[in-house]
């Protein structure tokens, strides 16, 4: 009577603590392993990577090559513009030359002329010298003439101051008078030694 009888129908559960460990985890799945690659698929591998090697060094050289070629278009025009400069500079030089020799001429024309003035200059001034004293000259017979004029022309002579001053003139310049004019100087003096010898 102490046993206790379980229901028809009803299942007898066991405890938690009863069930073992394998039984709680669940199973793991296998591990897919690859398989190798085969020597087919290694060879066309390769290849593959020939090729590409191959694409990117025929990409480099002819990359190389175009530069090549642009640095030797360029390395050309340099070439040309450096003889075009030389060429513009050796015309530059002649031009410069010519010009030095141009002014060269010109300052030595400049030098012939400025002596040719002063030679010039100097024979004017000799020039206006004689015509001054040929002027000079000329006043003084003008004056000598005037006055053996005037002394021909008084009437007295002995106490006449006009007279006297025009005869101290003419004696003063008598070289300048003509033959004739010398006699009639020579005659009025002729005249007054007589005049006071009386």
């Amino acid at each position: 009577m102490n046993e206790q009888q379980t229901a028809p129908g009803t299942e007898q559960t066991t405890p938690a603590a009863a069930q073992t460990p394998d039984a709680a985890q669940p199973a793991h799945p296998e591990e897919k392993r690859q398989p190798p690659l085969s020597d087919a698929k290694k060879n066309a591998l390769l290849r593959y990577m020939t090729v590409l090697f191959a694409m990117a060094f025929l990409l480099v050289l002819v990359s190389l090559i175009m530069q090549k070629n642009s640095s030797q278009e360029q390395i050309g025009a340099l070439n040309e513009s450096n003889a075009s400069a030389l060429t513009r500079a050796e015309q530059l030089q002649t031009q410069n030359r010519d010009l030095q020799d141009a002014v060269t001429q010109l300052q030595q024309e400049l030098e012939d002329a400025k002596t040719q003035l002063d030679e010039q200059s100097k024979t004017l001034d000799a020039m206006r010298d004689e015509y001054d004293a040929l002027e000079r000259e000329a006043d003084t017979v003008e004056s000598a003439y005037s006055a053996l004029i005037t002394a021909l022309q008084c009437k007295t002579h002995e106490g006449n101051v006009t007279y006297s001053k025009a005869m101290d003139t003419v004696a003063r310049n008598k070289q300048y008078l003509s033959d004739d004019a010398l006699a009639a100087y020579e005659a009025l003096l002729t005249a007054d030694e007589k005049s006071e010898q009386k």
